[in-house]
């Protein structure tokens, strides 16, 4: 139950809530039910057994640790069927008692579909089981989403009550197993997709390498973070969780996934492509700024920036000038700027103005700039239409070089 001077609602649960909690506080723990959502998507599975008597459905949930285990089968209902036998006899009025007998089948069977869309729209797969060829008839009775997640059709001995429907849950666990296999495939076949796709003149959609992927992951680039699990660690788990981004643990058990954990470790499909020279200087200041994080996309105001070191001039150069603005304009921080936009807005000559408009704004021959230009700079590119990722990045990367009011 949540309720406040506004609003009162009540939520039924999908499942026994595992614990009582009270809460008071200015906004509402919706935690329980998060939990209760993600074991009901992730890992309960769905199970209808049918014959020419009856029908049982239920659902099987899985453990949330570890391999795939049955914790708990539940029977969520059961139909008999009134279907009256094939009979060779009865002359002339045979083909009426077919048809009789056809029209039965298929009302039984559209019952069950009815009752299986009511129960399995939102669960993970569906497993179908039973004798004769009952099972194979209502694939095309069941509604359009549901199909869809069966995983398995499976011939059992037995019949179609509750008995059924525990043979046919001992099955489940392979079942996802199977499932988190292909999963994991497709995830490393996009990778490598993606690293094979990249272009040496383009910034890529794909980084690997611990640097660069912690770097990625601080500036909230990442979409999905792939690990080896020779690699893995809570920390790389809490790195993708606070940065918004999908998780993969990766196990060597096929060509495609060893060639991964052996050729990279560690990687990540982005979600915009980044410079790989911006992400290795990132990276190489992460031993020293642990703490230091981006903010999230709902604003972009800097509260704990992120650092980014830009090369400065060494003064013991033979270069006429040896000002840290010189040296900030020719830096990556401007190329950067000046290579995301010309994606981004799919046109060269806007992109070197917008940059120009940018350096002075932001720094006006300064070797820093304050709090205040970085918003003037950033609502006047929102204005010409850069992407709110990108100017998110721009944000995370200026940081360094806000002056400290205090």
């Amino acid at each position: 139950m949540f309720c406040c001077k506004e609003l009162a609602e009540v939520l039924h649960p999908l499942q026994p809530l595992p614990r009582h909690m009270f809460s008071c506080g200015r906004t509402f723990d919706t935690s329980l039910v998060s939990e209760a959502l993600e074991v009901r998507q992730s890992f309960t599975h769905g199970v209808i057994v049918l014959d020419g008597d009856e029908a049982t459905w239920g659902i099987v949930q899985l453990s949330s640790q570890g391999k795939p285990s049955i914790h708990s089968v539940t029977q969520l209902g059961h139909l008999s069927a009134n279907i009256a036998s094939r009979t060779r006899r009865g002359g002339q009025s045979a083909t009426r008692y077919a048809r009789n007998r056809d029209g039965e089948e298929l009302a039984f069977l559209r019952k069950v579909a009815e009752r299986a869309s009511e129960e399995f729209g939102d669960i993970r797969s569906v497993l179908v089981g039973g004798r004769a060829d009952m099972k194979t008839k209502l694939l095309p009775e069941l509604p359009q989403q549901v199909p869809q997640r069966v995983a398995c059709v499976i011939d059992i001995g037995g019949s179609a009550g509750p008995e059924g429907l525990q043979t046919v849950a001992t099955h489940v666990p392979e079942v996802a197993r199977q499932s988190r296999r292909r999963a994991l495939d497709e995830v490393v076949i996009r990778f490598l997709d993606l690293v094979a796709e990249t272009d040496a003149h383009e910034a890529p959609l794909v980084c690997y390498g611990e640097a660069q992927t912690a770097a990625a992951l601080r500036i909230g680039a990442v979409e999905h973070l792939v690990v080896a699990s020779a690699h893995s660690s809570a920390a790389w788990a809490d790195l993708a969780k606070d940065s918004g981004a999908t998780y993969s643990e990766i196990e060597p058990t096929t060509e495609l996934s060893l060639r991964f954990c052996q050729g990279y470790g560690i990687g990540a499909c982005l979600r915009y492509a980044v410079d790989p020279e911006l992400l290795e200087i990132s990276g190489s200041d992460l031993a020293s700024d642990e703490e230091a994080k981006c903010l999230p996309v709902q604003t972009l105001r800097v509260e704990k920036p992120a650092r980014v070191s830009l090369p400065m001039q060494d003064p013991s150069s033979d270069c006429e000038s040896v000002s840290t603005a010189t040296s900030r304009s020719d830096g990556l921080l401007l190329k950067w700027l000046e290579s995301s936009w010309t994606r981004a807005l799919q046109d060269a000559v806007a992109a070197e103005s917008l940059t120009m408009c940018a350096d002075v704004l932001l720094f006006d021959g300064n070797a820093s700039t304050d709090q205040e230009r970085l918003d003037t700079t950033v609502e006047m590119l929102r204005g010409e239409g850069v992407p709110e990722d990108v100017l998110v990045e721009l944000v995370c990367h200026v940081a360094d070089l806000i002056d400290d009011p205090h």
